[in-house]
């Protein structure tokens, strides 16, 4: 039961991480299963609440660092000695694939950082303090094998984490640029709203640490970080006390379900204790 622990710290101390809320978000997610790709169609509603004038933004495009071996996180994979990484094929690494990205309805100016292709520099009209822009965007992102962090494909399921575009956090008019390295410490602007619609086949049911507002559409609020799971077969157990509802898939095979919903709630109790309160009211625990 040590990873239920070391996850759950991660999740509750990620929901106790305040930013200024400057964007709202709404994803169209269409799953491709034969393509292993979803195909998404996003709207950013963007708005600079610096005290600096803004010019342009940096956009995490995490999933497109999986595409090249040369990448941060590929490097990071050759220091690890994760061989299954260097020796996968095109198709098994995932990548990204931008069609189209407008600002104000305009098409916009935009490339990947040489050294860090997995960021997004994007040229914005200036921006006041107060004012806004409406970006849209349609991708197609390849999703990677999960055999590489566990997140990605797996035997036909889907564990996403971290996989769509998303403004990286302006820290005193500093566009923070970090690529993905397998820490999963993503330094992303608080969202204020946002909205997942997603388009499964029939055979698919889906599963995630957001509020539920129809059988595919997902809302959340005030958040940085939200994982989906897209699976034939539903794994996750739900586990609930007066503070939080624990969704998980981990398993333990030297204890019984009642053992594993105690240790859960000893968990959740000890750090709403020294924490408080968790803003989010739900998490998900995805096992590997």
């Amino acid at each position: 039961m040590k990873k239920i622990f070391q996850i759950l710290l991660l999740f509750i101390l990620n929901s106790h991480w305040n930013s200024w809320a400057q964007q709202k978000i709404a994803i169209k997610a269409k799953l491709i299963p034969e393509k292993n790709s979803l195909f998404v169609q996003q709207k950013i509603v963007y708005k600079n609440n610096t005290n600096q004038s803004v010019n342009k933004l940096i956009i995490n495009d995490w999933n497109h660092s999986y595409s090249n071996r040369k990448t941060k996180l590929g490097q990071r994979f050759s220091d690890q000695f994760v061989r299954n990484f260097h020796l996968s094929s095109a198709k098994e690494r995932g990548n990204t694939t931008i069609e189209k990205l407008t600002i104000n309805q305009f098409y916009a100016n935009w490339c990947r950082i040489d050294d860090q292709i997995d960021l997004i520099e994007l040229q914005t009209p200036p921006l006041k303090k107060g004012e806004s822009i409406t970006i849209d965007i349609e991708y197609e992102l390849r999703i990677p094998d999960a055999k590489f962090t566990k997140w990605g494909v797996n035997k036909g399921n889907y564990y996403l984490k971290d996989c769509f575009l998303l403004i990286a956090k302006n820290q005193n008019g500093v566009n923070l640029q970090y690529s993905n390295e397998n820490i999963e410490d993503a330094a992303l602007e608080e969202i204020e709203n946002i909205t997942f619609e997603f388009d499964i086949p029939e055979n698919y049911k889906i599963t995630s640490n957001l509020p539920l507002s129809a059988p595919t559409l997902f809302n959340g609020k005030n958040c940085k970080e939200f994982q989906f799971s897209i699976e034939k077969n539903l794994s996750f157990e739900t586990f609930l006390n007066d503070k939080m509802t624990v969704e998980t898939n981990l398993y333990g095979s030297r204890i019984n379900e009642i053992q594993k919903a105690l240790i859960i709630d000893k968990i959740i109790n000890y750090f709403d204790e020294k924490l408080g309160a968790s803003k989010e009211k739900k998490n998900n625990c995805i096992t590997g």
